[in-house]
C-alpha cells in the first residue's frame, strides 16, 4: 500500500513520500523522526510525526 508520511516541527509541516525523503529534506535537524504507521499523540519532540494513507 502507498503512504504519505506528514511531520511536524515547530508548526511547520513537511510531506513526503516515505520517511527517508522526509529526513533528507531537513538533514540537519534531528528533531524530525517519523514512523511508518499512523503514530500521534507523543508529545516527545523526538517522535512526534504520522503517515496516512495516501488517496488514490
Amino acid at each position: 500500500k502507498t503512504t504519505t508520511c506528514v511531520g511536524f516541527k515547530d508548526g511547520v509541516l513537511g510531506v513526503g513520500p516515505d520517511v527517508q525523503s522526509l529526513k533528507n529534506s531537513r538533514p540537519d535537524d534531528v528533531v524530525w523522526n517519523f514512523v511508518s504507521e499512523l503514530y500521534l499523540g507523543d508529545t516527545h519532540p523526538e517522535r512526534q510525526g504520522l503517515a496516512v494513507p495516501h488517496p488514490e
